[in-house]
């Protein structure tokens, strides 16, 4: 597949899930301003480190400082203005107020961050889970349950991350070019040089950027594989312990466990890899600078200074954006789950208030109805005709798989007849609206479930 390809079809994800995380223009707007910010304290901040240098290597003699720049009349007007001279303390102390202040937005830049992404992770939950119950008994038959737990208890994490990773790269963009800005103002050579290092050797994680989107495809079918067998074992409990299963199934859960592990720590090495080798290829970078910018160019010291720590600032920087990237091949697989599911579910939505509305059952007739699920080639249920009158006792009896469920079904519309008709009170049962259907019809099952409430609740609802 072609990087334009890839491109393609994550921007595509990305705006289909942005809209069902509820992913606001506003939310996006204020994370865009807040990293701006950020970046603008960040230059600041370390900025500010070059007067520092500069009123050391000059010793305090103010003349040789005014010669330097023309910041340094503003920073004496400065001093003079809040009462103190100017003096190392007095420049240390706005350092260390220009990184308070950065920390200060940095620190609700980053609540604003958390409190947008819970946000999301709930209402993704909640939409998939809706969307789940209101489609109609044959799309929730064909999905897996695993496959459904799975993508709510686990992969939409990983989808809200990789929702998330492109703003994180815009903001990490601002911050890249904010020390750029600084850099070419110190030596736009050594700024020049920079780039076109820091460009080839971002190239080299390429490969295990690859390794990474294959990797998450294979992690979030290993999960869901987990998520089913659990799901299966766990309700069909007393069978296996009637049938002995016990150590059988037991062997299964190390063999999917072993798998899950296997592929998550491929994934972890690959993030290591990814996270390994920035450090010391910017610490490498730092080296080369520091001779170049003394031995070829003959920069200052002090300029050389806040190169260097421009460069250690590179260093988080550039992971980030490295990890912004491994989030979002990461979160394909996880993300194009999600999405198929929530669209085909969507796509067979019951429309429970469609109709007239039915306030009681005098009759239901049965006039020749016939059902055949989709997976098989009979009908289940063959020409069934009967009348069941209100005020009356009727059962239903036949063999195992003889299709008593699925005619109950039949009755509250959880299914439609694949041909035939059935009458409740004379006029076709699809006439009148599902909801007010389903009030009329109690329903005592064999394993009774209680859900949430009392039990009077669960009578009068």
């Amino acid at each position: 597949m072609s990087l334009y390809n890839k491109i393609n079809i994550f921007i595509k994800l990305w705006i289909k899930s942005k809209k069902i995380l509820g992913l606001t223009s506003k939310n996006i707007i204020m994370l865009l301003v807040g990293g701006v910010l950020v970046s603008i304290s960040e230059i600041i901040s370390i900025g500010m480190f070059l007067p520092v240098f500069e009123y050391m290597s000059a010793d305090g003699d103010i003349n040789i400082l005014l010669n330097e720049g023309l910041y340094w009349k503003y920073i004496i007007n400065a001093s003079e203005y809040v009462g103190y001279s100017l003096s190392l303390g007095f420049l240390l102390t706005l350092v260390i107020l220009a990184i308070i202040v950065r920390q200060v937005i940095v620190y609700f830049v980053t609540l604003y961050d958390a409190r947008i992404s819970l946000e999301m992770l709930q209402r993704g939950k909640i939409e998939l889970f809706d969307t789940y119950i209101y489609s109609t008994i044959e799309a929730i038959e064909r999905v897996r349950i695993g496959d459904i737990i799975n993508i709510i208890s686990v992969e939409i994490n990983n989808m809200r991350r990789g929702l998330m990773a492109p703003l994180g790269l815009i903001t990490i963009f601002f911050q890249i070019l904010s020390l750029t800005f600084m850099s070419l103002l110190l030596s736009y050579q050594m700024t020049l040089f920079a780039f076109i290092l820091i460009i080839s050797a971002s190239f080299l994680p390429s490969y295990w950027l690859k390794v990474s989107l294959r990797l998450s495809y294979i992690v979030t079918n290993a999960n869901k594989e987990l998520s089913l067998f659990l799901t299966q074992r766990i309700k069909s409990s007393r069978i296996i312990k009637l049938l002995s299963l016990m150590d059988k199934e037991g062997k299964k859960l190390i063999e999917l466990t072993d798998n899950q592990r296997d592929v998550g720590f491929k994934k972890s090495i690959v993030s290591a890899k990814i996270q390994a080798s920035t450090e010391p290829l910017v610490a490498g970078l730092g080296i080369l600078f520091v001779y170049i910018s003394m031995a070829i160019y003959k920069l200052d010291i002090e300029v050389v200074g806040v190169f260097l720590l421009i460069l250690m600032r590179m260093v988080p920087i550039l992971q980030g954006m490295l990890s912004n990237v491994n989030r979002i091949t990461e979160s394909i697989g996880p993300t194009s789950s999600f999405v198929d599911l929530y669209d085909s579910m969507g796509a067979e939505k019951e429309d429970l208030e469609k109709g007239d509305d039915l306030f009681e059952i005098e009759s239901i007739v049965f006039d020749d109805v016939k059902y055949r699920y989709s997976r098989n080639d009979n009908d289940t249920l063959n020409g069934v005709s009967f009348t069941i009158n209100k005020s009356t006792i009727n059962a239903i009896v036949g063999r195992s798989g003889s299709g008593k469920s699925t005619l109950i079904d039949l009755i509250p519309r959880l299914r439609l007849p694949s041909s035939g008709e059935i009458l409740i009170n004379g006029k076709n049962y699809i006439n009148y609206n599902a909801k007010t259907l389903r009030q009329l019809i109690s329903f005592v099952s064999q394993t009774p479930q209680m859900f949430y409430g009392s039990y009077r609740d669960h009578i009068m609802q």
